[in-house]
């Protein structure tokens, strides 16, 4: 399993919903012959995902999915 956590990200403000792009880069093609891969998230509680697309292969060695995040309250 392979975690990545930002270090930071920022938004405008509370309520304003926002897009993430995920672009994850293999080092072997992709469908390998035993790909069960997903791009997952963990959200803090005071961030609502709105939608998310379907993970796409953008070409052999690349997946990118979007998600729309609106922040509920600051902290």
């Amino acid at each position: 399993m392979l975690c990545v956590i930002p270090a930071k990200a920022y938004v405008p403000g509370v309520g304003i919903e926002v897009t993430l792009n995920v672009t994850v880069k293999f080092k072997h093609v992709q469908p390998c012959p035993y790909s069960d891969w997903e791009i997952l998230t963990e959200n803090p509680v005071n961030v609502k995902v709105v939608s998310e697309s379907e993970t796409k292969l953008t070409d052999a060695f690349t997946a990118v999915k979007q998600y729309t995040v609106k922040i509920l309250y600051s902290f």
